[in-house]
């Protein structure tokens, strides 16, 4: 891959010039960006070899106007790509490091520092846009006898299979991190009770509806226990829809309440208490 994203930028301090150079290389893509910075200084080389004939009075002859065009063909090609293979090697290992504090190496999903300062940007956005947004937080089921039973393999298998379902019901905008262990936590925005309820019980469905297939040749029915609360409630005056840590608190405690009701089901987090919606 030979262009990198933009939405990794030097350092405030870099000099300027190396801004303009990082945002040529990121708008053309190395091989483009060698031939415009040849064609450059192939057209300024060739500029200048003119000024300087016309001010010593001599005539711009093109044979001794080759030189000038013949170096810059010779040497900025050469250079100029190893300069920009260089920046973009830099830039992909940077990235990878970045992905990787900021990743679980498991499921690929946000990990949970990225995932709570991206949901405070979504909780600040959304109250600013007067947006709504709700929490889902997703524990599996009897994870420990799966460990038990079956192994730890198994377990990361239960583990990525459920992120992938996850995965398959965020929507663009939605933001879906690795809570810890076997939780999970979806963001999702911009939808009413009924329509974010409709997610979480097509999750819930979808994680007890796909079987998860051991390499013996065994298979486990996995089953899923969700707690919903808005995030953010547009002209609410609970306050529990308006500080963070309310909307967590009030999330975790609908997830707890669904495991005490017997698991597989979803609990929805009301002013006077839970609502459970399937079963």
């Amino acid at each position: 891959m030979n262009t990198f994203p933009g939405d990794a930028p030097l350092p405030p301090e870099s000099p300027r010039v190396l801004v303009l150079y990082r945002r040529l290389i990121v708008a053309l893509g190395v091989p483009r960006s060698v031939l415009a910075l040849t064609i450059a200084a192939l057209a300024l080389s060739l500029s200048l070899a003119v000024l300087i004939r016309a001010a010593t009075g001599a005539s711009p002859d093109p044979a001794r106007l080759l030189p000038a065009a013949l170096i810059p063909i010779l040497i900025v090609p050469p250079l100029s790509w190893l300069s920009i293979g260089l920046i973009a090697r830099l830039d992909r290992s940077e990235r990878a490091q970045q992905h990787l504090a900021t990743h679980d190496s498991l499921t690929e999903l946000c990990n949970r520092r990225e995932f709570f300062q991206r949901m405070a940007r979504v909780h600040e956005r959304a109250r600013r846009d007067a947006q709504p947004a709700w929490l889902l937080m997703l524990d599996m089921d009897r994870f420990k006898q799966i460990n038990d039973e079956f192994g730890h393999l198994a377990g990361d298998r239960a583990i990525r299979q459920v992120a992938d379902l996850c995965r398959a019901e965020t929507r663009p905008g939605d933001v879906l991190g690795r809570y810890g262990g076997d939780e999970f936590a979806l963001l999702i925005v911009g939808l009413d009770r009924g329509a974010a309820g409709s997610i979480a019980a097509r999750l819930r469905e979808r994680i007890v509806g796909t079987p998860l297939h051991l390499p013996d040749g065994r298979s486990l029915t996995l089953s899923a226990s969700i707690g919903l609360a808005p995030l953010v409630c547009p002209g609410a005056t609970d306050p529990a829809c308006l500080t963070l840590d309310k909307a967590i608190g009030r999330a975790d405690d609908a997830l707890r309440q669904a495991k005490r009701l017997g698991r597989d089901r979803i609990c929805v987090a009301e002013p006077r208490g839970c609502e459970t919606l399937a079963a």
